[in-house]
């Protein structure tokens, strides 16, 4: 799904309401796979179907704990540091997720960070 990602942890404490509504999220595809019965969220890039490289980091075990509209809130955990070790420690995390209709032609060529 292309959507807009905003996390709202850092170092697994909530950030304050007014930086949360400051940061401009970051846009991708939004990708859910069960890989061992623990799901896997991760946002890539436009144009990045085959590879999908992660934008931000994974969200593991992510559950969806609210949908409203075209909005949705998913929590789980990222790990910290290296990411393709499956013994890094983890924290708590949330995404705020806003499905996006249609991918603007120039987003597809621009960066994926907001301005």
């Amino acid at each position: 799904m292309y959507s807009r990602v905003k996390r709202l942890r850092r170092h697994g404490e909530r950030k304050s309401d007014h930086e949360i509504a400051a940061d401009g999220g970051v846009i991708g595809h939004l990708t859910m796979v069960l890989i061992e019965n623990v799901t896997l969220m991760k946002l890539h890039g436009a144009g990045d179907d085959a590879v999908q490289k992660p934008i931000l980091p994974e969200l593991w075990r992510a559950k969806v704990v609210m949908i409203r509209g075209d909005k949705m809130l998913f929590q789980g955990f990222e790990r910290v540091g290296d990411q393709d070790d499956p013994d890094s420690r983890l924290e708590k995390q949330e995404w705020a997720v806003q499905v996006m209709a249609v991918q603007p032609a120039e987003l597809a060529r621009m960066s994926h960070h907001l301005p």
